[in-house]
């Protein structure tokens, strides 16, 4: 799969970011990993470290697959650095384990584990929602 390269224009929130490549823009979601939704604790944190990393930078993508939205899945570097792990050892996501199948998933785990046993990010609260809960939760 080719990388995509380029500017990072907008954060919908923590794991979506829209990247210029080749003059179009085009939104990735983070491969692996899920943050807080907005209206959770440590949504915004979430969303505002990856502002800070990467908005108006240049990064590069290494796609892993294309969701049900349409958009791609990849994996986020910016100077030198992997976005996805960052939020992971930041303790800002879970990862997914429903979808993060990849050799480096089991390198991210132990971050998270690390993050989770720190008390990192979301990890301070006593009993943090996962993401995809809270989802099922507000359909019901």
């Amino acid at each position: 799969s080719y990388a995509i390269e380029g500017i990072v224009i907008l954060i919908s929130d923590g794991d979506t970011i829209t990247v210029v490549n080749n003059g179009k823009p085009e939104k990735i979601r983070l491969y692996g990993i899920d943050t807080p939704e907005s209206k959770q604790v440590f949504g915004t944190q979430a969303k505002n470290f990856t502002y800070a990393m990467v908005y108006r930078k240049s990064v590069n993508v290494e796609p892993v697959a294309t969701d049900r939205y349409g958009r791609t899945v990849g994996i986020v570097n910016v100077n030198k650095k992997c976005l996805n792990s960052e939020l992971i050892r930041n303790g800002f996501v879970w990862v997914y384990d429903r979808y993060c199948k990849k050799d480096m998933c089991d390198k991210w785990q132990q971050l998270e584990e690390v993050a989770r046993q720190s008390k990192s990010g979301l990890w301070s609260q006593d009993n943090p929602v996962a993401p995809w809960a809270y989802r099922r939760k507000g359909k019901k």
